[in-house]
């Protein structure tokens, strides 16, 4: 097999990474996990949220999280429930 040289674009993939589409695939993502995390939760109340993706120096990053007090009513239902049960490490099927 003949050995093809590969040129690494970094500046194409900088680019590429901080399009919309791959930001709607990452947001997607988060959403899933979210919706899994919710659906494994045990605690009644608990509700994982999804955060939209936001850029980063290094790319786009979205993550779903307990939430805090100002964002979520039920936030110690779902740490309690995160802590107790891995619910968000399970949904992300770590």
């Amino acid at each position: 097999m003949k050995h093809t040289p590969f040129k690494w674009d970094r500046k194409g993939y900088n680019a590429f990474k901080r399009t919309r589409p791959v930001r709607d695939l990452i947001d997607g993502e988060a959403r899933s996990i979210a919706e899994r995390a919710n659906g494994m939760a045990v605690e009644e109340k608990a509700n994982y949220i999804a955060k939209p993706a936001t850029n980063t120096g290094n790319g786009i990053v979205a993550i779903v999280t307990t939430g805090d007090t100002s964002d979520n009513p039920t936030f110690w239902q779902t740490a309690y429930d995160n802590q107790k049960h891995n619910t968000l490490k399970k949904a992300a099927g770590a």
